[in-house]
C-alpha cells in the first residue's frame, strides 16, 4: 500500500523518480558543484611542479596529474541513528520523534555547539585546492 516515507510500498519508485535526473558519476557530481571532493596531486603531478603552477584543477584530473577523492559525509549523532529508527516506525512515534528533535535541544544537552559539516568539507575542499598549488 502507498504510505509516508519508507514505509509504503511505493516507496522504491518514489525514491527513483525523485533522483531521475541526478547525476550518478563522479566526474558531473564534482564539475556541478553537488559534492565536496579533496584534491591531492599524483606522482605526475609531484614529478611536474611547472605544469600544475596555473592548470585549474579540473584539467589537471583529467590530465591524469591530481586526484578528486570524494568526502564522505559521517555521522555519528546519536540523534540521527535515532532518527532513522524512528523513520521507519510512521505514524505518531515518528511525528512525536518530529516535534522533539533539534538542534537547539541537542547543543543544550551537548553542552556545546554543533558545527555545520557543509562548511568542515567546503574546508577541506579549499584546503586541498590549495595545496595543488604549494605541493
Amino acid at each position: 500500500a502507498d504510505g509516508a516515507g519508507s514505509t509504503g510500498g511505493d516507496y522504491g519508485q518514489r525514491l527513483q523518480a525523485v533522483f531521475a535526473s541526478f547525476p550518478d558519476d563522479h566526474d558531473t557530481l564534482r564539475q556541478e558543484g553537488l559534492g565536496y571532493y579533496r584534491y591531492q596531486l599524483t606522482d605526475a603531478g609531484r614529478a611536474a611542479p611547472e605544469r600544475v603552477a596555473d592548470l585549474p584543477a579540473e584539467v589537471l584530473v583529467a590530465a591524469g596529474l591530481a586526484t578528486a577523492d570524494p568526502i564522505v559525509y559521517e555521522d555519528f549523532l546519536p540523534v540521527s541513528a535515532a532518527g532513522i529508527f524512528q523513520s521507519n516506525l510512521g505514524g505518531g512515534e515518528q511525528r512525536a520523534y518530529a516535534a522533539h528533535a533539534n538542534r537547539e535541544a541537542f547543543e543544550q544537552a551537548l553542552g556545546a555547539a554543533v558545527n555545520d559539516e557543509f562548511e568542515i568539507y567546503e574546508r577541506i575542499q579549499a584546503e586541498s585546492l590549495a595545496s595543488l598549488r604549494t605541493a
